[in-house]
């Protein structure tokens, strides 16, 4: 499917710009004529305040405003419901008032920043409209009332059920902590955790002496780990020695041994002060030496007692280590249990508190709230009655905007339509995009060449113009050497007035100023022109070539630019294809190549007649022209289809008839201000 192009369609809207225009004007003429016959309509309007709040006995304030999250916008849809009108159109029945035939139109609206709002009847009965307003005022009244009490009830409702069901959870919280305190006392959980805590550490610490005591048992040696847990039970005991004597009152191996080392300790410091003074063979020295070996034995002597003779003592050491271990696990693990129970009662005492405040709060509401008596009826107050019906005279300016709107819709909708049936290339996108072949040249439109005029005639006026065809020249001069080294080239188009010939000329000017021979044929038998533009005489020309009536120098004609000669179209003829085909076409062109650097064949529309694809097909590759704004889409891609079907080759396009902002020359009358007449000095004096 193909997409949207806005580009394109706004040159549409530029040429049905009448088509707009017409059903603008249309619309605007039905709109008033509607005016003129529509009945006179009547307004009248009036004003409230309208608030939120509504008085609780205990001083408290319910706020709507709080509640909805926009008020205002709430009530003003509220006044113009289906209800507020139903009601209003009820109570003028029953007053016997019966509605015109357009009915009531009700609006509301309100004042920014305030909670006043206005409320707007318009009808073609003045009296009925007055009425009608003043009975969608009281029922907006009384359709609040009712919605306030309605919302009152299902609030009181709503809290009742709530202080029920905290009630019962007051309850359910009352009968937890009762049966807790029931099976334990809670009065003592502090105390005995406290105790317990204390017992705890006194088994810690007779553990500690226990593993003291092993450790000499086994090693000789206090444990690291007890050694400060032993120097304190020793200052408990005021033993200097650190270890308490046994039951008889003599002293245990492991004192012994203690007692031995002080002595070897002090022996090796004697022998070492001696040292400083004495030599070693003194008798002092040997005396000390003798007494350090009796303590070195009596310490090894000692050890050895202590490891194989006391085997029964540290069995009953690790029966009493075991024991204290079960009764240290059993001791924690009642603390644990004792903290639990603690924090159990504390959660079961919060929990009763957060109920029984939850539920005096809401006994509090339920006592305080008694909406559906306690309404304050100063909450809506009427700031004006229902004016007088006055004549609206805005219906007027509000019809035509909406005719004008309608109208242009209508128009720019009718273009859409037309550009789709009739589509035009509109830009160059939009040629791109459609025939899927690159743009070689950009041809700025210009109306005072088209008449009967080339770039020879050029003035600083229409110097963009003349750089169309020098950008288009250096376009082909740079192609790639497989199409630029053929050079004879057809220009051709769809359809007539296109400006092939108009591009084909001046391209072929282009191309002998650059000081290349080129020969440009008027291949167009029946409404050839060339030699109009160049001011050349008709004939001999191309025709009497193919007719064998004059020779190729004969039919050949100079113009005004040098390098460039001519070959008219000559005079008409008969059967053109026939004429073509009969003829050695072939062979002349062949000839003309190789005197001309350029041979370019200004051929006749491809869908006119059979004359375009049929010499198009004579030359190496042709040259396609689109106008935009003239062209069409679909007859310009069945050319291209033709010239595929004759084995014509078509490299790219040139775009006629540009706009300045497209081509990119909007400058040129600036840049080259010193450039009079582009291509003067390079031709040859006119003939006359």
């Amino acid at each position: 499917m193909e997409s949207f192009d806005f580009e394109a369609f706004l040159f549409e809207v530029r040429r049905f710009w009448w088509l707009i225009l017409l059903t603008t004007i249309a619309a605007l003429g039905c709109g008033y004529v509607i005016h003129l016959l529509a009945p006179v309509e009547y307004k009248s309007d009036a004003k409230m305040v309208v608030g939120g709040k509504l008085n609780i006995p205990s001083a408290s304030v319910y706020n709507e405003q709080a509640a909805a999250a926009d008020f205002l916008g709430t009530q003003a849809a509220v006044m113009q419901s289906r209800d507020v009108r139903r009601d209003a159109d009820k109570a003028l029945r029953q007053q016997g008032k019966s509605p015109p035939d357009k009915g009531v139109e009700l609006q509301a609206t309100y004042i920014p920043k305030t909670t006043v709002f206005i409320l707007e009847a318009t009808s073609t009965d003045p009296d009925y409209t007055r009425a009608y307003l003043q009975e969608a005022i009281r029922a907006y009244v009384d359709l609040r009332k009712r919605m306030r009490s309605e919302q009152s009830r299902e609030a009181v409702s709503a809290l009742a059920e709530e202080v029920v069901r905290v009630r019962g959870e007051v309850d359910a919280a009352t009968r937890d902590l009762n049966n807790f305190q029931q099976k334990i006392s809670v009065g003592s959980l502090e105390d005995e955790v406290t105790a317990e805590n204390a017992y705890l550490a006194s088994l810690r610490k007779r553990y500690a002496d226990l593993r003291l005591q092993k450790s000499i048992a086994v090693t000789g040696a206090p444990d690291p780990n007890v050694a400060a847990a032993a120097a304190i039970q020793a200052a408990d005991n005021n033993n200097l020695n650190g270890v308490p004597p046994d039951q008889a009152g003599q002293q245990l191996p492991d004192q012994q041994l203690f007692q031995a080392r002080q002595n070897l300790t002090m022996l090796e410091a004697e022998k070492a002060r001696l040292l400083n003074n004495l030599r070693r063979d003194h008798p002092k020295i040997k005396q000390i030496d003798l007494r350090l070996r009796q303590a070195q034995n009596l310490v090894v002597f000692l050890q050895d007692q202590i490891k194989h003779g006391n085997t029964e003592r540290v069995e009953s050491i690790d029966r009493e280590m075991t024991a204290l271990q079960d009764e240290i696990a059993q001791r924690e693990q009642k603390i644990s249990q004792l903290n639990q129970n603690i924090a159990e009662y504390q959660t079961l005492k919060d929990r009763l508190a957060s109920n029984r405040e939850t539920y005096q709060r809401l006994t509090n509401s339920v006592q305080n709230i008694d909406v559906a008596r306690q309404v304050d009826q100063e909450v809506i107050n009427v700031l004006e009655s229902p004016s007088a019906p006055v004549p609206v005279h805005t219906r007027l300016l509000i019809t035509l905007a909406e005719s004008l709107a309608v109208g242009l819709v209508l128009g720019v909708g009718a273009t859409y339509l037309f550009s789709r049936l009739a589509r035009r290339f509109q830009t160059i996108p939009q040629v791109k995009r459609t025939l899927g072949l690159p743009v070689f040249g950009k041809i700025l439109h210009d109306g005072w060449i088209t008449r009967q005029r080339t770039v020879l005639d050029c003035t600083r006026k229409h110097i963009g113009f003349a750089e169309s065809f020098r950008n288009l020249r250096s376009t082909l001069l740079l192609l790639p050497p497989k199409v630029r080294d053929r050079r004879c080239i057809a220009v051709t188009s769809a359809f007539p007035n296109e400006g092939k010939s108009t591009i084909a000329v001046n391209m072929a000017i282009a191309l002998a100023a650059s000081n290349s021979r080129v020969l440009l044929i008027d291949a167009d038998l029946r409404r050839g022109r060339l030699h109009q533009l160049l001011k050349v005489k008709t004939g001999p020309g191309f025709s009497d070539l193919l007719m064998r009536k004059s020779s190729v120098q004969q039919a050949i004609h100079s113009t005004r630019m040098q390098n460039l000669m001519l070959l008219p179209s000559g005079n008409r003829v008969p059967n053109v294809s026939e004429q073509i085909f009969r003829s050695d076409f072939d062979r002349t062109l062949d000839e003309l190549g190789q005197k001309f650097d350029y041979v370019i064949l200004d051929t006749p529309p491809v869908l006119a007649t059979d004359d375009g694809p049929t010499m198009a097909a004579k030359a190496d590759w042709a040259l396609f022209v689109v106008r935009l704004r003239y062209s069409r889409p679909r007859e310009t891609e069945k050319a291209l289809e033709e010239l595929r079907m004759r084995q014509v080759e078509v490299p790219g396009v040139v775009v006629n008839s540009v706009s300045k902002r497209d081509t990119g020359h909007s400058y040129y009358h600036y840049a080259y201000s010193v450039e009079d007449r582009p291509f003067a000095g390079m031709g040859l004096p006119e003939r006359l």
